[in-house]
């Protein structure tokens, strides 16, 4: 069952008490993005990439997931070639 607007406020909560967590903007723009509100996404996905500019890869699929909905092509691919080449980021100890 999709629950975008419960996602959605979630997300926003969690900003809320930390505007500055780029995690969470990223998981709002990969809502947004899955909710068709493409504007939003994008401009939630780059206020993360403004506060962590070396996120975990898959920032950028979110990324480009929002760009290519938009119509914004060009865009999209930039954002997926960033992820080419880059040396996978271990997400929890244990991780290599």
């Amino acid at each position: 069952m999709r629950q975008y607007t419960k996602a959605i406020a979630s997300c926003k909560e969690a900003i809320r008490f930390d505007p500055n967590d780029a995690f969470a903007y990223s998981n709002l723009a990969f809502i947004l993005a899955f909710s068709g509100k493409l504007r939003e996404a994008i401009e939630a996905i780059e206020k993360g990439l403004r506060l962590n500019p070396i996120p975990p890869i898959y920032v950028f699929s979110f990324q480009g997931l929002a760009y290519y909905h938009a119509g914004m092509y060009e865009e999209a691919v930039s954002a997926l070639v960033s992820m080419i080449g880059r040396r996978r980021q271990p997400t929890s100890p244990g991780d290599t």
